[in-house]
């Protein structure tokens, strides 16, 4: 056994199998790309002008480790690979940079420090890889070999040979190339492993942190939100026990193909497979194994978390407002500075019209304001839009029911945390708010310049103030009529107005500043210039 590790259990089967040619026989890894300044150099990919991030930009989409996930995705972050920045690799003492034969190639991809179990997936040749993520690659990027290695690498047999090579925490290189292997230029491995890939490949990019994504799963072609739900789950059901099926089917064949029948069991727990992570929880899946087993997958309806399903819907929604996204088209529209008129303009879509927002300054305070931008009012229109008038009540009835809480509270009190947890605490839409959020706007930090601050003052704050002071008017002249509620009410105006009017020093002193910046130094540096006036990333 290679490294001589102390592993005196093992039966003659399992010695026997080290007596195989190892994947180095294969594959090649050498170097990796370390920045020596990952704050620096480092990124998530949406924090900057999408327009610079491609094969031979500034920007490279690069594999950094991530979650447990197999098969496919997990690539959230950009590399600076400006000139100037892989010059700085090459000199720098704690830096390193590839040998470039190594760059944009197809491979296998890991995490460093794998937990209980590592987890391989498909790198594409768009990609690059750094020290977090080790990476095989072979010659002339064969396709039949990445896709065999990548079933054997995901399989049981991989798990338990890895465990007697190194068996700590880290998945490190030198332990994957000496895995011995028997080739199989096996049809069916290569079946089960593209399937595989693409199920994952599916489920990444139905999400806005994938650099591929294109529109949200639900638009569907149904009649109604909970339809389009239904339909969604339907498919992603089919997926899921599709990707369970693979996962068990590769590893009996490789189970027989190393004869260690009596050693390993080709079944897979539900916990363990790798999509729809954020709709699914471990604990609900470990309490439907017992059943699955007992009666198959038609038996078992997956516990889908509805609120997270209707929470991304919402944030897509968001998007489409910002410009982030369009309807008539896939993929980003605006997440750039400076966007043309063509980007701005608003379009139509079935019977209605999607409205991008001027100014890409969105009032988050749903009843509590005047502005017909509200985010309430313009999610309702999308709605519309999408689904028809018609299905307003029912559509909003639903929601509440999956997020089970109102509407107007999940948009007012809770959707910047989820903003905020989604996209990593790097948000790409910012909360400006007074500090209990008497007043609270979200800004598109890609469309914001210089002056975005004075108009969310002048346009929004202000505004905002005279309200309150007219509707505190209209109250204390009535004020021996007040029932209870208004009463109430008019106790909040008073508290409201007062915490503006503070907020309105703040937000006019950094109006003053006409503060702009780099979408290169990202989301933290960035969102530091405006401290005062901008809610606390949770």
């Amino acid at each position: 056994v290679p490294g001589s590790p102390i592993a005196y259990w093992l039966s003659d089967k399992i010695i026997s199998a080290f007596d195989l040619q190892k994947i180095d026989k294969y594959a090649i890894s050498e170097g990796q790309n370390i920045t020596g300044n990952n704050e620096k150099y480092l990124k998530l990919f949406w924090e900057l002008d999408s327009k610079r991030i491609a094969v031979k930009s500034d920007w490279e989409l690069i594999a950094k480790g991530g979650g447990y996930r197999k098969w496919y995705g997990n690539i959230i972050d950009v590399i600076n690979w400006s000139d100037s920045a892989k010059e700085h690799y090459r000199k720098n003492k704690i830096a390193r940079i590839q040998p470039d034969h190594l760059w944009f190639r197809s491979g296998i991809t890991w995490n460093l420090t794998a937990g209980s179990k590592p987890a391989f997936r498909l790198l594409p040749f768009e990609y690059l890889f750094n020290k977090a993520s080790p990476t095989i690659l072979f010659d002339n990027d064969d396709e039949k070999k990445i896709n065999f290695f990548m079933g054997l690498l995901n399989s049981k047999v991989s798990f338990f040979l890895l465990n007697v090579l190194n068996p700590t925490l880290s998945i490190n290189i030198a332990e994957v190339l000496k895995i011995p292997f028997s080739w199989q230029n096996d049809s069916e491995i290569i079946y089960f492993v593209k399937k595989s890939v693409l199920l994952s490949q599916t489920d990444w990019d139905s999400r806005e942190t994938s650099w591929d994504f294109e529109q949200s799963p639900l638009l569907n072609k149904t009649n109604a939100l909970e339809q389009a739900v239904q339909t969604w789950q339907k498919q992603v059901t089919k997926d899921f026990f599709q990707l369970h099926t693979n996962e068990e089917e590769l590893n009996r064949i490789f189970i027989d193909i190393y004869g260690l029948q009596e050693e390993l069991t080709p079944e897979v727990a539900l916990k363990d497979i790798t999509i729809l992570q954020e709709e699914l929880s471990k604990n609900d899946m470990v309490a439907l194994e017992d059943d699955f087993r007992a009666n198959g997958a038609n038996a078992i309806e997956l516990p889908i978390d509805k609120g997270e399903v209707i929470s991304q819907f919402i944030s897509y929604a968001i998007g489409l407002f910002m410009g982030r996204y369009r309807l008539d088209k896939p993929g980003l529209n605006i997440a750039h500075p400076n966007p043309t008129q063509e980007e701005l303009v608003s379009y139509p879509y079935n019977n209605g019209k999607v409205i991008i927002d001027e100014d890409a300054i969105l009032p988050l305070m749903g009843k509590n304001c005047n502005f017909p931008d509200d985010a309430l009012q313009q999610f309702q229109q999308v709605l519309d839009t999408i689904w028809g008038h018609e299905t307003r009540t029912e559509n909003i009835n639903f929601i509440q029911d999956c997020l089970d809480k109102d509407l107007e509270k999940f948009l007012v009190k809770d959707f910047y945390k989820y903003h905020c947890k989604m996209y990593k605490k790097k948000p790409i839409y910012w909360l400006i708010a007074s500090p209990k959020g008497a007043f609270q706007v979200l800004v598109y930090m890609h469309r914001m310049n210089a002056f975005t601050v004075e108009k969310i003052r002048a346009n929004y704050l202000l505004e905002h103030i005279k309200n309150i002071r007219t509707e505190i008017m209209v109250l204390e002249g009535n004020a021996s009529n007040l029932n209870t509620q208004e009463a109430k009410t008019l106790d909040r105006l008073r508290s409201d107005l007062i915490e503006c009017e503070a907020y309105d020093m703040e937000l006019k002193n950094v109006a003053d500043q006409q503060i702009s910046f780099d979408l290169d130094d990202g989301v933290t540096v960035n969102y530091k210039k405006f401290e005062t006036v901008v809610a606390k990333i949770k």
